[in-house]
């Protein structure tokens, strides 16, 4: 979690001292330190020292260890967006994990592809961190006029907790396959197919924000969207659904039942309308046999549900007819109202859709 250096002022010699020692403790090399005085690159020492690796395999010798050829290892490091000028025994791990995803699949281009994922994934979370970082830990010590020493030992904390949150991977990882696999067999019941799963889909977008992106500081954007965000994954998660992606101002998410998706969809609305907020949500909803891959969604009911979200009016549900029909046999206390929308002509679709305005009971 590297700090920038314009906006740092030189070291003085007192918080260079102080700054040395802590590096010592911390177990940098002093000649490091020393290199890093002469070139007065001192204040991005910390970030590169306890984040670096040990370089001493080639892409050859790590081959080896992971019982891979070296064009397998390459692709492997390729599909997991790591880069193959430098290599350490710790990368063994890594390529071991690539090769059983190769002999696993006895396939190695859907082996690669989800390595894609895999290392898609993990670079967001690393992006999301360092952005986190930036954001609140870093920008309030600039503003404070922290001294180097001050971030130095800010970044430490950091990234102990960022090595701690790694260390907690794989059981995050496996919780999250059991869920998956939990509700993947719930999806497949009633589709006898092994690459889609019967699910409610929705999209939520908020209206008034591509203009008010123009007005806001750079501040206000971000608490908008965490906003937005922190909202979007709490209402999801409680009801028992995968929020699928962010794209900009709109979120995708998918539930078993159609029930839960109106409650979703139907909560975002609601809790915007409580803060009087200056952008409001619209959505879409839709229900089908949906394909899966590589941990998104797609289908016709994906595109009926993103077509619903973007002909809606602020505060307003566009659901398909089936989503309705479901969620009416599952609503046993009246908890929803679906008005008659009439059929609209949508893009992408032959026919119009018959469509209905939902709304609380």
């Amino acid at each position: 979690m590297a700090i920038d250096s314009p906006f740092f002022p030189p070291v003085d010699p007192e918080t260079r001292r102080g700054l040395i020692v802590f590096l010592e403790e911390r177990g940098v090399d002093p000649d490091r330190i020393a290199e890093a005085i002469r070139e007065d690159s001192l204040w991005e020492v910390t970030t590169e020292s306890l984040l670096a690796t040990r370089d001493d395999l080639t892409v050859d010798e790590l081959a080896v260890r992971a019982h891979l050829t070296p064009r397998q290892l390459r692709r492997v490091l390729q599909a997991l967006g790591l880069g193959e000028d430098s290599c350490s025994s710790e990368d063994v791990l890594i390529a071991a994990a690539g090769a059983a995803m190769v002999k696993m699949f006895n396939d190695e281009e859907a082996a690669l592809r989800l390595l894609r994922v895999v290392g898609a994934s993990i670079r967001r979370v690393a992006e999301a961190s360092v952005a986190a970082y930036i954001a609140d830990v870093e920008k309030p010590l600039v503003d404070a006029d922290a001294s180097l020493l001050a971030h130095a030992q800010a970044q430490a904390v950091a990234i102990d907790g960022a090595r701690r949150l790694a260390d907690g991977f794989p059981h995050l990882f496996t919780r999250h396959l059991r869920d998956v696999i939990s509700r993947g067999r719930a999806a497949r019941l009633q589709t006898g197919d092994y690459t889609t799963a019967r699910l409610a889909v929705g999209f939520v977008d908020l209206v008034g924000f591509s203009s008010l992106s123009q007005e806001l500081t750079p501040a206000g954007l971000w608490n908008l969207l965490d906003e937005f965000e922190d909202q979007s994954f709490e209402t999801v998660a409680e009801h028992g659904g995968q929020l699928v992606k962010h794209i900009g101002d709109e979120i995708m998410f998918v539930v078993l039942e159609a029930e839960a998706a109106c409650e979703i969809a139907l909560a975002l609305v609601d809790a915007f309308r409580e803060h009087d907020a200056t952008v409001t949500p619209r959505g879409g909803l839709a229900t089908g046999d949906l394909l899966t891959r590589d941990g998104d969604y797609y289908g016709v009911e994906v595109n009926l549900a993103a077509r619903l979200a973007d002909i809606a009016v602020p505060r307003e549900i566009l659901v398909s007819a089936d989503a309705k029909r479901l969620a009416e046999k599952d609503d046993l206390d009246h908890a929803f109202a679906f008005e008659p929308a009439g059929r609209r002509a949508l893009k992408g679709f032959a026919t119009p859709v018959e469509v209905f305005s939902l709304s609380r009971g």
